[in-house]
């Protein structure tokens, strides 16, 4: 891992020390862990996700990003980014919420990572998926080939 940088925030009158993950210039987030949740601080306000939250509509605007932008912003070594990043569970809000634009974003992110994710397919067959787009169904495919890291 790169230098560790830890910061301190006080949220809600408590606080809180946490690990800073990347820092997303172009968009003003920062992203950060604690042993409990994953921390976003969007232009200064701060959200506080639960590792068990599946809530993840605070991270889209990063999808939005090129890659190289995205990869640039973290500071810890991109073969770490996968460990800290909330991805899987990223991805998973994008199909609940039924975006085929944040679908697509998600993807190339996916692509981009070289990450397979047999899951992606595995827990939305089920699901209604006449809003994703032939294109994004394809990338869907192609990711499911690859091995999950």
């Amino acid at each position: 891992m790169k230098n560790s940088i830890y910061d301190t925030l006080i949220f809600e009158n408590q606080e809180i020390r946490f690990q800073k993950i990347a820092v997303f210039e172009l968009i003003n987030l920062h992203f950060g862990i604690t042993d409990s949740a994953w921390i976003l601080i969007d232009q200064g306000t701060i959200y506080i996700l639960p590792y068990s939250e599946n809530n993840f509509i605070g991270f889209y605007k990063i999808l939005e990003l090129n890659f190289e932008d995205f990869l640039n912003s973290f500071l810890v070594d991109q073969k770490e980014i996968i460990r800290y990043f909330p991805l899987d569970k990223i991805t998973m809000s994008v199909f609940q919420s039924e975006s085929n634009y944040w679908l697509g974003l998600c993807l190339n992110l996916l692509k981009a990572l070289d990450y397979g994710q047999e899951s992606i397919v595995y827990n939305n067959q089920n699901r209604n998926t006449t809003w994703i787009s032939q294109e994004n169904i394809h990338k869907i495919k192609s990711l499911a080939k690859k091995p999950s890291h």
